[in-house]
This record gives C-alpha cells, structure tokens and sequence, in this order.
C-alpha cells in the first residue's frame, strides 16, 4: 500500500497486480494436485490483498489514473488544466507525496488516525459475518434447494442499493447521519436473531435488513480518505492496516463465535449474535469518535489560522469625517 501512494509508481502497480491475480485465479482451473491448489491460493491471496485498499487509495486521491498531477500526464490534459489541479491541491493544503522512511511510521502511530479507524474495521468484519448465512436458517426451515438460492439474494439486492444510495446521502448529508440510520437497521436485526423465536415474517424482514450494512464499508472507507487527504503516505498505511488487521480477525474469531455444528452453532449462535449485536454498536461508537476527532481538528485549525491574522479595520462614518 505505501507503494501505491508513488504516483508513477501506482499506474503500473495496480494492474500488474489485477492481471496476475486474474492469472493465478485461471491457473486454478488446470491443478492436478492440493499442492498446487495451495501454491496457486497463496499467489492470489497476495495478489488479492493490495488492490481493494489500493483501488480505495487511488479513487480518493488522484485526479484521475494513473496519478495527475505528479505522474507524467497524458494527451488530453493541457498544461494549464495541469496548473489548474496542483492549484487546487494547494488551496486544499494538500501536500505532495514524500519520501518513504521511518517517519512515515512514526507520524501515523503518533495520531489518532490509524487507531481508530483500524478498530473500525476489526468490528465492522467481526460484526457482519453472520449476516450472509441466510440460506442455512432457510434449510434449517425445511424450504427447498431452489428457494434456498434464490430467496438470500434479495438481501444482496439490498446491499447493492444501499451500498450506491448510503454512499450518495453521505456526500449530501453528514456521513454520521447515515451511518446511524443503518446502523439502526441492523441492531433491530440483530435483536431478532438474539431473541430468535418470532414469527417467520418478521425474521425474513430481519435477514434482510442485515443489506442495509452495504453502505458502511464504503462510507468508512471515504472517511478515511477525506479525513487523512493531507498525507498520501499516512492514508495508505492506514487503508492497509484496516484490511490486514481486519481479516486477521476474520481467520479465527469466526470458529470461535460462529461454529457451523454443536447447541451453539448455525444458524441459531447462541453466542455469536450478541457478540456481533456488540461489535456493530462499537463500529458506530469509533465512527463517531472518529467524526467527533475531525471537526475538533478542524475548528482548532480555524481558530489558530484566524488568530494568527491581523485585525482588518473598516473605516466607520466617524472616522471619514474626521
């Protein structure tokens, strides 16, 4: 990730990375044996790893790919429309990418940056796992093969809508508006399955409420950006510690707080839903703080740069007449 904010560095990066992990996904196909069904997993895990996060960091932060207005520019900008951005990019106080050393580490683990929006995304994989596996509580009901396929797929229908309109209200509205909206949804969820034995209609309404979460993975991720514009290196440390601590916890936590068999296990998980109702009031807790710690920021920035202005005296109608 810190490699991705090097600008002429991030336009060969990322589809180099894209196209072998599309390769190494083929290659699959043509295994003759586990041991290279393990090689070829490994490659497209690494592979995988950098572009969702690196994709995130290039959409926030680049004019336009692969990297304008530092990358070396393409035929259809002219030098003023270049003039123009790194204009912009100064009025913003956005400052160019730097050198990549130790201090890059040192800046980030000083700020509150990386703390919590790293807890952020622990909670938010933590809390929606469970809300995928719909299709074992209908097989558990007794409903049949086809409609265990096509029933949960509203609940992804759900999540395409939510995950375009959330995004689109957060650019309207405060982000914290619609980040609380949804996670209202999704605690009423939550609290059915807890309590679990209510009527049949209104735990469908429940399932799929749980696509509402479609929104908040991107909201956050847009956060992140805009909170941290002001220091490429900083945000790509930040956007790939979320996805590396992030599934860290999603390897074990899920055998632990939702087994497959057992009295506590799918699709009942005595145990897992109030951990994950749990998790989900503590990813809306740090998406607040978050919030909070950004306009605190800003408003000190303001009032240190207007202090440090003189007083602009307006001359009164008693002083012309003098």
């Amino acid at each position: 990730m810190l490699l991705m904010s090097r600008p002429q560095l991030a336009r060969w990066l990322l589809p180099t990375l894209e196209v072998l992990w599309g390769i190494c996904t083929f290659a699959q196909s043509r295994v003759t044996n586990v041991h290279q069904l393990y090689a070829c997993r490994f490659l497209v895990g690494m592979l995988e790893a950098p572009v969702f996060a690196g994709t995130h960091f290039i959409l926030a932060g680049f004019l336009v790919f692969p990297g304008i207005p530092d990358s070396p520019k393409p035929f259809y900008f002219t030098n003023d429309d270049i003039a123009l951005a790194k204009a912009r990019l100064e009025r913003a106080k956005i400052r160019k990418p730097g050198k990549l050393g130790l201090d890059v580490f040192k800046r980030t683990l000083r700020r509150w940056h990386i703390w919590v929006f790293v807890f952020c995304y622990i909670c938010m994989i933590i809390s929606g796992y469970p809300d995928s596996y719909m299709n074992l509580w209908l097989k558990e009901q007794g409903f049949s093969v086809v409609q265990i396929n096509q029933l949960p797929t509203v609940t992804y229908a759900i999540n395409i809508l939510a995950s375009w309109l959330g995004t689109t209200l957060a650019a309207i509205y405060p982000s914290w508006t619609v980040y609380t909206s949804a996670t209202i949804c999704i605690v009423f969820s939550s609290i059915c399955m807890i309590i679990w034995d209510i009527p049949k209609p209104l735990k469908f309404v429940a399932w799929y409420l749980f696509g509402v979460s479609g929104c908040l993975s991107p909201v956050l991720y847009s956060t992140v950006n805009t909170v941290v514009k002001g220091d490429s290196e900083e945000r790509a440390l930040i956007l790939g510690a979320m996805m590396t601590f992030g599934y860290s916890f999603n390897i074990w936590v899920p055998l632990l707080l939702f087994p497959t068999a057992g009295p506590n296990g799918a699709p009942r998980w005595r145990i897992g839903w109030p951990v994950a109702l749990t998790f989900h009031v503590l990813l809306w807790t740090g998406f607040i703080v978050a919030i909070l710690f950004t306009k605190r920021a800003v408003n000190t920035e303001e009032e240190e740069s207007s202090s440090g202005e003189e007083p602009v005296l307006i001359p009164t109608e008693a002083h012309i007449k003098d």
